[in-house]
């Protein structure tokens, strides 16, 4: 299964082509995802979110073109019918340019998530490490985070989910990006409701 769409006129284009597989008791999954926007008005308004939500408030006065690529995999495990073990990983890279051949910013993400099911209740924890590169000053900042939440699924067809994402969090206080990343990465609590209609 593979979805286009081209959005005009801020110039996007995101694709997101996946390949899903589906056994008796394992399900398993590929997808990638390319992103990229050219900004009329030279803010950054990414199509896709490419990384965690931290980073993404210092982006707008940085760059007026966005390219962005995510590999991820994910499998599913059934040990029972009301019990499961699921698998993620994702590797990122996002590029912002600013009027010039070479990047303003060069970030680069993995992720590997373990979940697991039973019954109406779940849990996942998922560990993040990155890099920021300056290409401009030659600084490369190093951080990395560990997130965990929990969830419901109600009677109702809803879903509660209640976590924090950069419970545990790593950082390498070198060179500018450094400030960056320690301004943006406090630990964030949150609290999801999702409703099936």
């Amino acid at each position: 299964m593979a979805v286009w769409s081209l959005n005009c006129p801020g110039r996007s284009i995101p694709c997101k082509p996946a390949w899903p597989w589906q056994g008796d008791r394992l399900d398993f999954g590929l997808n990638y995802g390319w992103s990229w926007q050219v900004s009329p008005n030279d803010t950054v308004a990414p199509v896709m979110a490419p990384l965690r939500t931290e980073l993404q408030p210092s982006l707008p006065a940085l760059a007026s073109n966005v390219d962005s690529r995510t590999l991820g995999a994910q499998a599913q495990w059934r040990l029972t019918s009301r019990s499961a073990v699921q698998l993620n990983a994702a590797l990122t890279q996002l590029k912002l340019w600013s009027g010039s051949a070479r990047p303003v910013w060069d970030v680069d993400q993995a992720a590997l998530g373990m979940g697991m099911r039973y019954g109406p209740f779940g849990g996942n924890v998922r560990g993040r490490v990155g890099r920021i590169q300056d290409p401009l000053r030659s600084d490369t900042t190093s951080f990395g985070g560990l997130d965990i939440g929990v969830s419901w699924r109600t009677p109702w067809a809803g879903e509660l989910t209640v976590g924090a994402d950069n419970l545990v969090l790593k950082r390498d206080e070198r060179g500018d990006a450094g400030r960056v990343v320690d301004e943006a990465t406090a630990r964030t609590p949150y609290v999801i409701y999702k409703q099936d209609l």
